[in-house]
């Protein structure tokens, strides 16, 4: 499957590099993509591990700046928390 000429791969290696970057404890998942706009979502493992937290706009940046050196486009990413 493709998004706009760019593997799910490309996606899935994005997302893998974000979760090496999070602080132990801390994952992001993938809730939907489509047409540019990702929506991440930040799981805590350890509650203990929500001070440690990037501020949601210095996410969104990072994210943004993950995914387009892999080629993908990006209008969009939306932050939750679960």
């Amino acid at each position: 499957m493709t998004t706009f000429g760019c593997s799910v791969a490309s996606t899935d290696e994005a997302l893998q590099e974000l979760n090496a970057m999070m602080d132990e404890g801390v994952r992001l998942e993938l809730v939907t993509s489509a047409e540019g706009s990702y929506r991440l979502r930040v799981v805590l493992e350890d509650m203990s591990c929500a001070d440690c937290l990037v501020p949601d706009a210095t996410l969104r940046q990072i994210a943004a700046d993950t995914l387009r050196r892999r080629n993908l486009i990006v209008d969009s990413v939306a932050i939750e928390h679960a």
